[in-house]
């Protein structure tokens, strides 16, 4: 087969799935080309593989529907999958080219999306409506989560019996994983995107409210990340240090590191379709301590594999966190179960060649 892997998302975890899926295809004997967006570490460990660069920083305009209209059918592509923004260009020059069998990702909450974009109405309304013409071209969907499905055929009716739920999954960097260190303090880290559909300020109020109730310096937060928010993130930090400290962008070599440091990985946001760093903590053994909304619930199992906190406020906030703080005190055989219940659950349910698998018996590799 001819494939052609639209890869257009500016994370680790996702490019190496997909370079993954790349390198095992064309170790199988099909032609795969790969599509990366100028990430230097997305285009590393790319041998043996045929790698392309959109001819646009992002590939929404014109430029890039045409570069890949023409490899499509210069090269006679048998299956195009396609990414985060390549999605749009995919479907427009998947369509005219006549590829025989188009597949896109949908790892969004749509919620999350208008508000971490900050649209009017009336352009929301428009990009429902564009996004509605462009997924329909799809002859399958692959969604990330049992939500994100939902949310796909809720928001842009896109037909529920075209949808394929495949999670996210991660190659095992465990394994290399210390056990955390002896506390106090005990850390908790919190990593990702500090965008407006996030929750991390008011999570942080929390954290620093519920610390006042316990000795002093048992407990830090440590924050990391970019998005709009982050400046404003940052100057809240720097009063409460060291109490909460802002690490900034860790570059992804830093984030095994900083995982292996911590005692519980959190991520506080008010829309999630799926929620990768939740993965990221059950794999290094860590506690994940995440809001219960969205895809959140489907991955973190309450006082099982994690921890899910219910609500948004400061003040819900602060009664999650007296709980988890009174466990790594008085209980941390039970704070140790449930590191151990999580990382089990990471290896039966998330590691990554089984997700492989099911990707390439989308894609239509016979024996798949």
């Amino acid at each position: 087969m001819n494939i052609v892997i639209c890869h257009n998302y500016s994370s680790f975890s996702y490019a190496d799935s997909s370079k993954q899926l790349a390198r095992q295809l064309a170790g199988e004997g099909h032609r795969v080309w790969f599509i990366s967006h100028h990430q230097p570490d997305e285009e590393s460990d790319t041998a043996g593989l045929t790698l392309l660069r959109w001819p646009q920083r992002r590939p929404t305009g014109w430029a890039s529907c045409l570069f890949l209209y023409r490899l499509l059918k210069t090269e006679q592509i048998d299956c195009l999958l396609a990414h985060a923004a390549a999605v749009g260009v995919a479907a427009l020059a998947g369509s005219w080219a006549g590829t025989p069998r188009r597949l896109a990702y949908y790892h969004s909450a749509y919620q999350a999306a208008v508000a971490d974009n900050a649209y009017h109405p009336m352009r929301a309304a428009w990009h429902r409506w564009r996004k509605r013409l462009l997924y329909r071209s799809f002859h399958q969907i692959i969604c990330v989560s049992r939500f994100a499905a939902n949310d796909l055929t809720r928001v842009f009716g896109y037909p529920a019996a075209r949808t394929v739920v495949v999670p996210n999954a991660l190659a095992d960097r465990g394994l290399r994983t210390p056990p955390p260190p002896a506390g106090p303090p005990f850390v908790f880290f919190c990593p990702g995107r500090v965008d407006t559909g996030k929750n991390t300020a008011d999570m942080m109020q929390g954290f620093v409210a519920a610390s006042q109730h316990f000795p002093p310096g048992s407990f830090e937060l440590r924050l990391a990340g970019s998005g709009s928010q982050a400046d404003a993130l940052a100057a809240q930090c720097q009063p409460l240090a060291p109490l909460v400290q802002w690490l900034g962008a860790l570059h992804y070599s830093q984030i095994d590191a900083a995982f292996a440091q911590c005692h519980v990985a959190m991520m506080a946001t008010r829309a999630e379709a799926f929620g990768m760093v939740a993965i990221e903590a059950m794999m290094h053994g860590r506690l994940a301590m995440v809001s219960a909304v969205d895809a959140l619930p489907e991955l973190v199992q309450h006082q099982r594999t994690g921890w899910l906190v219910n609500g948004h406020s400061a003040d819900e906030w602060v009664a999650a966190f007296q709980q988890v703080f009174t466990l790594l005190l008085q209980a941390p055989h039970l704070y140790t179960q449930y590191c151990q219940q999580g990382r089990q659950h990471y290896l039966q349910h998330y590691q990554q060649q089984p997700q492989l698998q099911q990707l390439k018996h989308l894609i239509g590799v016979k024996g798949a």
